[in-house]
């Protein structure tokens, strides 16, 4: 009987299911690369923007003046504050402000979201795998009602424990671990698509404006270069349209649009892994790294600086 004992713990521990935790963590990442060339491809494209005026109304030698919203509090002012050649029609905001708010909502959902598949997938003990499944439960029900307000919540996500037998070898760890992640990729296999979707648009709009500003300075700033200016400010104008002109030529390259469509795609994957035990882990692996490359480009590329 005892020897029957062992064989049963045996074969139990030999069925743990696999954990896919270097998947997980492999869009995990993709997506912080991601979060990072949104948030700062943002704020470069703002910056970018507001020098190519700049250097426009110092090639004029404009007389300027403040915006009158910048004699009030910013809370109390409809544009804000800047100097302009007229201060009394702001230009208006830019159309790529239209798809900022919704991709960067979607970017934290998608976020929480692949953090909480991490944190089940990685989750050491009981005690961590309760805490990362509770988390798990309620970053999957925002990514839900990201793309469908009135979405009900995902239920809870941590399965029932199995067998006594089986927790001695830790197998029902790695069982529940399994089973919440079939779960969670299972419930948003429809909102990951939704809110990638979501964030292809503000990646393009990212990359199609920044390209667009980013042309308009290096005309600028090359128009008046010749033989007749200061050798020393030929230099100096010449050096920064040179590296505005490398930025946009590693923006036309970034294909910072596909980085989301891979994400999409490599979500896909791991669902049809998790629920296909007989799939080639290769075709997941295959995804997961081509949406690690195009998130990596997108990152250098939107998240370069302005110099």
């Amino acid at each position: 009987m005892k020897t029957l004992h062992w064989l049963l713990l045996a074969s139990v521990a030999a069925c743990s299911p696999y954990q896919y935790s270097t998947e997980v963590k492999g869009i995990s990442t993709g997506v912080d690369k991601l979060a990072d060339a949104v948030t700062s491809g943002f704020a470069n494209l703002a910056a970018d923007r507001e020098a190519v005026r700049q250097q426009s109304l110092m090639d004029k030698r404009a007389r300027i003046a403040m915006v009158r919203d910048c004699a009030v509090p910013a809370a109390a002012a409809k544009h804000r504050c800047m100097l302009l050649t007229d201060p009394e029609t702001p230009p208006a905001p830019a159309p790529v402000a239209n798809e900022e708010p919704r991709a960067k909502d979607a970017l934290k959902v998608l976020t929480g979201y692949a953090h909480g598949l991490a944190a089940v997938t990685n989750a050491a003990d009981r005690t961590a795998y309760d805490d990362a499944s509770k988390r798990l439960e309620t970053s999957a029900g925002k990514l839900a009602k990201f793309g469908e307000p009135a979405a009900p919540g995902i239920g809870t996500v941590t399965p029932v424990l199995v067998n006594g037998l089986t927790w001695v070898l830790g197998a029902a760890l790695d069982q529940d671990r399994f089973n919440t992640l079939s779960h969670a990729v299972n419930y948003a296999r429809e909102p990951v698509k939704t809110a990638g979707k979501a964030l292809k648009l503000g990646l393009l709009a990212i990359e199609t404006d920044r390209i667009q500003t980013l042309h308009t300075g290096v005309e600028k700033l090359a128009e008046p270069l010749g033989r007749g200016m200061a050798p020393a400010v030929y230099k100096e104008r010449f050096l920064q349209a040179e590296a505005m002109r490398a930025r946009l030529d590693a923006l036309r390259h970034a294909n910072a649009g596909g980085a989301a469509d891979a994400l999409i795609e490599a979500h896909e994957s791991l669902v049809k892994a998790v629920n296909d035990p007989r799939a080639k882990l290769d075709d997941l692996m295959e995804a997961i790294g081509d949406f690690a490359t195009k998130a990596s480009a997108a990152q250098t590329a939107l998240a370069a600086p302005p110099k």
